[in-house]
């Protein structure tokens, strides 16, 4: 894992706030001549406890398609292509999947979706 220095963090710091994953990763990689993913710099900054104030600090926020018929790989656009769903109110967040045998956290990002077009209540259950 790239170990980044005070310099950088600092810079996360003093830029995080008000603005979202995606300009920060390109102003971090301008700055400072790197190639840093989006969810790379969302890590971080969630390391770090830097927050910018966009709801995208909150991991595993409840989210309308825990409770939703077609959140299954078939049954749901954001399922199948991993992009927001044309009309969907929702904010970027990150879930926590687990740890590493060293003991990182391992995040990925994703949505906390508030209202979704494709929305059908009542979460189907596959039988076993």
């Amino acid at each position: 894992m790239h170990k980044y220095t005070d310099e950088q963090i600092q810079f996360l710091r003093e830029n995080a706030p008000g603005r979202d994953f995606k300009g920060l990763t390109k102003t971090f990689n301008d700055r400072f001549g790197m190639k840093k993913t989006r969810s790379q710099i969302a890590q971080i900054c969630f390391i770090h406890g830097i927050l910018n104030g966009r709801g995208t600090n909150k991991a595993q926020k409840p989210t309308l398609c825990w409770n939703c018929q077609h959140a299954h790989a078939l049954g749901c656009s954001w399922h199948r292509s991993f992009k927001p769903v044309h009309g969907w109110e929702a904010e970027e967040t990150l879930l926590r999947l687990g740890r590493t045998a060293g003991g990182e956290e391992i995040l990925s990002e994703s949505y906390c979706v508030k209202a979704c077009p494709e929305y059908a209540e009542g979460r189907v259950r596959r039988e076993k």
